[in-house]
């Protein structure tokens, strides 16, 4: 009987911590933290690894990274626009609303910060944002606040070194890809429902995330994720990987390597985030970096 009651105990004992450490994790899982990852080149055999990760605990919404000006630019917890440069850790407030002079306009940015899907140009110089139907560009030296496009009607965008816009716009309810080129919107890639996309350091292929239905249930449906690769040259198209993830972090590097990030779950059913790097000539991926935090970039240095 004495035996008896020791298990029922310890069993309960197990249960408690398991529940316990199990509440936690979901937790964690609710609000995770935000990073940025930085690789370096390593050798052959495995040419790239996680060298650091920067946190950054007040991020909201995270933007972008320039490499000129070695800094992040996000929303933080207070609803503010920073810039934080990596290597001193200073961190300053970009007040936009100081030098923009419609009012209506500046309801919007102040009520509605993280649908401006801010972005550097390549020279780090300048800074851009799209809301409703405008894309605006920032002087982050002059600070001069200028229309760039008017009667803008995409979604995600990003501008090639070259200066070219692509983004995405909803077609038959899904996300399709196009080129904005002297006031006329270029389709492009009219491909399954687009999340992200990225161009090869060339600038000859884009790379891209796109979701599909991968299982239909009696109340509803799974989404599965694709990798796949488009080449503005022969206007060709291929899937290079199918994976399971929401996130749709992407980096091209050296057109050799592509990484991404899937979110697994371990044995406790915590979210694991991991960051694979898919070698776009075998088509070989493999897991370089896990992590509890919320991957919001990759950086190569």
């Amino acid at each position: 009987m004495e035996r008896i009651k020791k298990s029922i105990f310890f069993l309960s004992f197990v249960l408690i911590i398991f529940w316990s450490y199990k509440l936690y994790n979901n937790k964690r899982d609710d609000h995770p933290d935000k990073i940025v990852i930085f690789l370096t080149k390593e050798g052959e055999e495995k040419p790239y690894i996680a060298e650091k990760e920067l946190l950054l605990n007040d991020c909201v919404c995270y933007f972008d990274y320039n490499d000129n000006r070695s800094s992040v630019l996000y929303l933080n917890d207070l609803n503010k626009v920073i810039e934080k440069i990596i290597d001193t850790n200073d961190i300053e407030e970009l007040k936009i609303l100081e030098f923009c002079k419609d009012a209506a306009l500046q309801d919007k940015i102040h009520y509605n910060p993280s649908l401006m899907m801010m972005q550097y140009r390549s020279n780090g110089q300048e800074i851009t944002f799209a809301l409703d139907d405008t894309v605006f560009s920032y002087h982050l030296v002059q600070k001069k606040l200028i229309k760039e496009i008017e009667n803008y009607e995409g979604g995600q965008y990003k501008w090639t070194n070259s200066g070219k816009l692509y983004y995405t716009h909803y077609e038959d309810s899904n996300r399709k890809l196009y080129l904005y080129e002297e006031n006329e919107s270029i389709p492009i890639l009219m491909y399954g429902d687009i999340c992200n996309f990225v161009f090869s350091e060339s600038e000859e292929k884009i790379y891209f995330v796109s979701n599909y239905v991968k299982n239909y249930y009696g109340f509803g449906f799974e989404l599965g994720y694709e990798l796949g690769e488009y080449s503005l040259e022969d206007n060709r198209m291929k899937i290079c990987k199918k994976y399971n993830s929401g996130n749709w972090i992407l980096k091209c590097v050296d057109d050799d390597y592509l990484f991404y990030v899937n979110t697994e779950r371990n044995f406790w059913g915590t979210k694991v985030n991991k960051v694979y790097c898919l070698e776009l000539q075998s088509g070989r991926s493999r897991c370089i970096f896990e992590t509890y935090h919320l991957v919001s970039d990759i950086i190569i240095e």
